[in-house]
């Protein structure tokens, strides 16, 4: 936990954090995550699971970092999906959620460029291990559901972007979650980037988010819209 925490304090100061950044062991989540927390004390929560050797989660923990540095420079928003609460008693508010947080996964295309910027490799760390654990799934023809199409997305989509050779991945990209995987990669290689303007950026998000939601074939088009709090939140 000590040799975890001191890569987290490297992380912090390469991104110049300013918010207070708490670490905790989940055991019960892939990888890790963050949770950010903005407010008269505004935190960082970083959850993480340690059983795997530790190299193989620097790339995630930098990543999770990187959505830390949206959430204070941008928006929280960019950190995690917020609903706004009268959404809450919706009988269909659980499957709703479900769908905005596939949505904004492409968010990763952002968060990866910066990480890349200041640790130039860790991409190409993080394409091949995913294809690794990706390649003898789809040998097998297992069908992915809509979150493994929008990582298979950012995947091919951040491969073309550093010449990492994926052909043998696409060439099995087959009927129509083939097309959706490749119409997100597309949109995900076109994607602009982000300028650190609340306004821009948040806007650039929501047009995200709905084109996302649009091919994904998601009965739903997402607002972010400002909460009486003073937050921003998704609505539907």
């Amino acid at each position: 936990m000590k040799e975890l925490q001191k890569i987290v304090e490297e992380f912090i100061k390469t991104f110049g954090i300013k918010w207070d950044v708490t670490v905790k062991v989940h055991p019960g989540i892939r990888g890790c995550q963050i949770v950010s927390f903005a407010g008269r004390s505004p935190l960082h929560e970083i959850l993480i699971n340690t059983r795997p050797m530790l190299g193989q989660n620097l790339f995630d923990v930098a990543h999770e970092i990187v959505h830390a540095l949206f959430a204070e420079r941008i928006d929280p928003l960019f950190s995690g999906v917020m609903f706004n609460p009268a959404h809450e008693s919706q009988v269909d508010h659980s499957m709703r959620f479900k769908e905005v947080e596939i949505a904004q996964a492409g968010i990763d295309i952002w968060i990866n460029r910066l990480r890349e910027e200041h640790y130039p490799g860790m991409m190409l760390e993080d394409v091949d291990a995913f294809a690794k654990a990706v390649f003898p799934r789809i040998m097998q023809g297992i069908p992915f559901e809509q979150t493994g199409i929008v990582a298979l997305a950012v995947f091919i989509a951040e491969s073309h972007g550093i010449g990492y050779g994926c052909s043998a991945i696409e060439s099995r990209l087959e009927g129509k979650p083939g097309k959706k995987v490749r119409a997100l990669a597309n949109l995900f290689e076109s994607l602009p980037n982000l300028e650190f303007i609340r306004d821009k950026d948040l806007q650039k998000l929501q047009r995200l988010v709905q084109k996302v939601a649009q091919i994904l074939e998601f009965a739903i088009r997402p607002r972010i819209v400002e909460h009486e709090t003073g937050y921003h939140v998704w609505t539907y």
